[in-house]
This record gives C-alpha cells, structure tokens and sequence, in this order.
C-alpha cells in the first residue's frame, strides 16, 4: 500500500468518530496485508476490504453501514488521468 487508507464518512460519525476511523484504517490494511497476489492484482481485495470494513462498523456502531471502496489508482487510469501501465 503506497500511503494509508482516505476514509470519508457522512453521518456514520459519533462521539468516538476518530476512534473509529482509526481502526477502520487498521481492519483496510490487515486485509490487504493478507490477501493474496491473485486477490491484490483484481477486485478481490476491494471486495475483502468491503466485507471487513462493514463488519467492523457494524460491530462498533450497531449501524450498517454503506461501503463504497475505491481504489484511486485504477479510477485515475480509468478517466484518463494518468496512463495506463504498460507491460512488456
């Protein structure tokens, strides 16, 4: 992972909103840290990183959640911001 997880909630937050942000950032990295190759070069991960993270939400707040993970990355390449990986 080249830096840590942005997270961005709208109304999910309560007093302990940090704290839970913080650990939402751990449960991401844990899940990429053991995923696969396979599962970390397709969606995979992303779909790991969504069932995870809503459970650890679900769990802290009692709330289910709505999680909608992007990877920056691929959305860059894919409205052309950024060129896409050249192989060979």
């Amino acid at each position: 992972m080249e830096t840590h997880p942005e997270i961005v909630s709208r109304g999910l937050m309560s007093d302990n909103g940090q704290e839970l942000i913080a650990g939402a950032r751990l449960v991401i990295m844990k899940t990429v840290e053991e995923s696969n190759a396979e599962e970390k070069s397709d969606w995979g991960v992303i779909r790991k990183i969504r069932v995870d993270l809503k459970r650890y939400i679900s769990k802290q707040t009692s709330k289910r959640p709505l999680i909608l993970p992007v990877d920056s990355r691929s959305l860059a390449r894919a409205l052309g911001w950024i060129s896409p990986v050249k192989v060979g």
